[in-house]
C-alpha cells in the first residue's frame, strides 16, 4: 500500500484488516503514517508552524471556547497554549464543586508537558475542563494554566470549590491564582507512597483507616494505634497537615475522593495521543 500524507487513516485500517485480518487502533495507524512519511520530526515541526492558523480557525468555529496561544515574539516560536471548550464552561453548573489537576509529559519529538484540569458530575463521571501544553511543570506554567482556567470558568473561584492535587512544588506556589474560595486538599495516594517508602508497606491498611476516619475522635484513636506501632510514622502524618488529607479534619467535602486519581486515570487514556504532533493532539482532546 502506498501511504501518503493525505491517505485517510480509515483506509489504512481497512487495508490492514483485509490483508492481515487485524484490527488496528485509529491512533496507532495515525502514528504509523507519520513514520512512513520519512520520519515524524518534520511532521511535528510542521504542526507547530500550523498552530497560529489552527487557533484562528478554532476561534472562528468555537468562539465561545476560551483559548490562548503564546508565541515568543522575538523568535516566533511556540511557548504555550490553553483550551477550555465552551461545553466545559457550560457544564460547570452541573458539576460537583471539585477540581483536580495534574501534568504528564508528551511523547513527541519536543520536551513538553500536558496539563489537565478535571471535574466530576453527580454520577461520578469525569469531565476534562481544560488543558494546556507548556514547557515544563513549573510555577510560571501552572500560573498560566490556573489564570486562564479561572478566566474561562469564573464560578470556580467565586464559589467554595475543593481542589485536590499531589502538591507538586510549582503547583503549590501557583494555586493562589485559583482564588480565596478554593479548599486545598492533598492527594492521599501521593502521601501514602511517601509514607510507605519512608516507613513500611505493612502500615498501609492503617494509613487508609486514618485518612478515612469519620470523626476527630476516631482519627486520634487510630493515630495513637500507629504511634504504638511506629512513633516516627505517627509524627510524620501529624506533621503532614492532616487538614489537607484527613477526612476528619478537612473543612469541606471531597465527594468521596481522597486522591487525584480521576485526573491520573484520564492521563492513562491518552498514551497514543501524547505521541501525536501538536495540532493532532488538540483534535484528539
Amino acid at each position: 500500500m502506498d501511504v501518503k500524507p493525505t491517505t485517510p487513516i480509515k483506509e489504512i485500517q481497512s487495508m490492514i484488516r483485509i490483508q492481515f485480518a487485524e484490527n488496528v487502533q485509529y491512533k496507532v495507524c495515525q502514528i504509523a503514517r507519520l513514520g512512513l512519511q520519512g520520519g515524524d520530526l518534520t511532521a511535528h515541526r510542521l504542526s507547530f508552524e500550523l498552530l497560529p492558523a489552527y487557533f484562528d480557525l478554532l476561534r472562528q468555529k468555537a468562539s465561545r471556547s476560551h483559548t490562548n496561544l503564546e508565541i515568543d515574539v522575538r523568535t516566533n516560536r511556540f511557548l504555550r497554549y490553553f483550551v477550555c471548550p465552551h461545553q466545559s464552561r457550560g457544564s460547570w453548573v452541573h458539576l460537583r464543586r471539585f477540581v483536580t489537576a495534574d501534568g504528564t509529559f508528551l511523547k513527541g519529538r519536543f520536551i513538553q508537558q500536558l496539563l489537565l484540569a478535571v471535574g466530576i458530575d453527580t454520577n461520578r463521571n469525569t469531565l476534562i475542563l481544560a488543558w494546556a501544553v507548556v514547557e515544563s511543570k513549573n510555577e510560571d506554567s501552572w500560573r498560566y494554566f490556573f489564570r486562564h482556567l479561572v478566566e474561562a470558568i469564573p464560578e470556580l473561584s467565586e464559589e467554595e470549590t475543593v481542589f485536590i492535587s499531589d502538591r507538586d512544588k510549582g503547583l503549590v506556589a501557583a494555586d493562589d491564582e485559583l482564588g480565596e474560595n478554593i479548599l486545598r486538599a492533598v492527594c492521599a495516594q501521593h502521601l501514602k507512597d511517601n509514607f510507605t517508602t519512608r516507613f513500611s508497606c505493612t502500615l498501609k491498611p492503617l494509613f487508609w483507616r486514618i485518612v478515612r476516619a469519620n470523626s476527630v475522635a476516631r482519627f486520634d484513636a487510630l493515630i495513637e494505634e500507629l504511634r504504638k506501632a511506629n512513633p516516627l510514622a505517627a509524627q510524620y502524618l501529624l506533621d503532614a497537615e492532616p487538614e489537607l488529607w484527613a477526612k476528619a479534619h478537612f473543612k469541606g467535602t471531597r465527594f468521596g475522593h481522597d486522591t487525584s486519581n480521576v485526573v491520573k486515570s484520564v492521563n492513562k487514556t491518552l498514551p497514543l495521543d501524547r505521541e501525536l504532533p501538536i495540532c493532532l493532539l488538540l483534535n484528539s482532546l
